[in-house]
Order: structure tokens, then sequence, then C-alpha cells
């Protein structure tokens, strides 16, 4: 992705989920503003160092990058103290928080960066990777807490087709 971000997720035969704005179906999913495009990855098949320049749930914008490594499809070590709030906030219930539950692209082009997740991981060309709960989205862990991750400018690769470069949309 960015800054020495190296993260390999294993997506399996699970399936993506667009939130565009859709709410008005009966059981229909989703956030406002709208603009994502998400998936829950295999958490056993996740490895790799995640720098996060943009918002993390929580915590807010960091001062400088903060390196998350991920073993085993959990987080098992953050820099710098956001990375230790990050820590904290999601393993207070469980060591399940740990897990990697969500990767995301942002699509919204009005969105702007305000320190508020929701909104900030709508970001066009922005990538965000969520800690926690993954049930409701395709995955298998039921925890209390879902923090998301925000990389500004990623690039990021499917199956050898880049689909996000320096933050650019190319889909």
């Amino acid at each position: 992705m960015r800054h020495g971000t190296d993260l390999r997720l294993g997506l399996g035969e699970r399936t993506g989920i667009v939130d565009a704005g859709e709410l008005s179906n009966r059981g229909a999913f989703g956030n406002l503003p709208c603009g994502e495009g998400f998936i829950s990855p295999d958490d056993r098949a996740c490895e790799g160092t995640l720098v996060v320049d943009g918002t993390i749930a929580g915590v807010g914008v960091p001062q400088s990058p903060v390196t998350l490594t991920v073993e085993g499809g959990r987080l098992t070590a953050a820099s710098g103290p956001e990375g230790a709030a990050l820590v904290e906030l999601l393993t207070a219930d469980s060591e399940d928080g740990r897990t990697i539950a969500e990767l995301g692209v942002g699509t919204n082009e009005k969105a702007e960066l305000t320190g508020n997740v929701l909104e900030d991981e709508k970001l066009l060309g922005t990538v965000h990777v969520a800690f926690g709960a993954s049930e409701a989205i395709g995955g298998r862990i039921q925890v209390p807490v879902h923090l998301d991750c925000v990389v500004m400018k990623p690039t990021l690769t499917v199956d050898g087709s880049e689909l996000v470069r320096d933050g650019e949309l190319l889909v």
C-alpha cells in the first residue's frame, strides 16, 4: 500500500459488499456518508505490515504514521502512542479484537478528512483495514469492537490487478 505497507490478505470465497447509500430496503446495511466497497478477509490467511497515516477509529489522526504488524490474522504489534491506544481499545473485552475484520476502499469523491472514521474511510481512493468484529460482514469473529484504520494514497492490488494506485481509484 504505502510507507512500507506490505499486507497480504486472503479473500477466499468471501463476497464483497457495496455501501452506496441505499438503505430503504428492509435489512439494508450501511452507514452515512456512504461510499465504500468492503470485504471481510479470511483472517487466518492475513500477514504483513500496515502503515496507517489516516484516521484510526477511536483514536483520531496520528501525529506520525503508525506501523501495525499482523501475524496469523491478528494484530501482534503497533507502534507509537496511537498504536498503543488502538491495541487497548481492541483488547478491552477480548483478545479476539486483534483479529483482522475488514478490507475496504473509499469511493466517495465528496468525503473529506475530518478525523471521524465514518467519513474518512469513505475518502475516494483510500483503503481501510479494520480489526475486531466481522460476523455481520461475512467473517467469523463476534466481539463488541470494530475499529477501522485508514491509509491515505495507497496502492491496492488484488489477484495481480491494481485497483488503487497512489490513492487513485482505477476501477
